[in-house]
């Protein structure tokens, strides 16, 4: 009887044992699963945070090529503009003499435009005249030998 009791007990105690380990190791997943959620979130918290800090860089790099672009923009027009105001004054002068440039009609500002083309066209045929002469002068008879590059017309 003694014996029975005995082994009853050391049953009770083991069944004990066991339910502690089993708490203990539930626990234990129990925080390390805690842990491993934790990770995630400070893992994502940093990608997030890293993503954010990536989108606010490229967004500046952007905005400062944009600035750029626009002062190249505007230093541009500034330019075309001051050329078309000496381009108009010119004409201005050429056509009216001392008249202000809102006085000449569109009409002259015409003629005078018709006449720079077309002496424009005439240098050019002049100057296309000259080449070919010179190239044939000096004995270039579609041999290119070198020299005189900038005689011969490169279209």
């Amino acid at each position: 009887m003694k014996k029975k009791m005995d082994e009853m007990q050391r049953a009770k105690q083991t069944l004990q044992e066991n339910k502690r380990l089993e708490d203990e190791r539930r626990i234990s997943d129990q925080r390390a699963a805690e842990n491993e959620e934790r990770r995630m979130a400070q893992f994502a918290e940093e990608k997030e945070r890293k993503m954010r800090l990536r989108a606010e860089r490229e967004a500046e790099v952007a905005a400062h090529k944009a600035a750029i672009r626009q002062r190249m923009v505007d230093r541009q027009v500034a330019h075309l503009m001051a050329l078309r105001k000496n381009e108009n004054e010119r004409i201005a002068g050429q056509v009216g003499g001392s008249l202000p440039f809102s006085k000449i009609s569109i009409y002259q500002v015409c003629q005078v435009r018709e006449a720079e083309e077309k002496r424009d066209a005439e240098i050019s045929a002049k100057n296309e005249r000259l080449r070919q002469v010179l190239w044939q002068t000096l004995g270039h008879n579609g041999a290119d030998m070198g020299c005189c590059r900038s005689l011969k017309r490169s279209d």
